[in-house]
């Protein structure tokens, strides 16, 4: 284990340089963030429980949903990725 057939030490295996963060996949991520930016002066926030966020379908004008305003579902936190 940790070994490929050539003999040599896979790179996955190699100790992590001091002080590197670990990879993102393998730590929690962030909880939902709040409502999507809107104009200066908007206030409106995601309603927020313990396991899921809602619209909130009062603060809503017309009937295009904006992007921000989609469902999210989070198991384990949002990673940090750095594209």
């Amino acid at each position: 284990v940790g070994v490929t057939a050539a003999g040599l030490i896979t790179p996955a295996l190699l100790p992590a340089e001091e002080g590197a963060s670990p990879a993102p996949t393998h730590v929690p991520g962030r909880g939902p963030s709040p409502y999507g930016l809107r104009a200066e002066g908007e206030t409106v926030q995601r309603l927020t429980t313990a396991t899921h966020s809602l619209t909130p379908h009062q603060s809503l004008h017309g009937i295009i949903t904006p992007s921000a305003l989609h469902f999210e579902r989070h198991h384990n936190g949002v990673p940090s990725i750095n594209p």
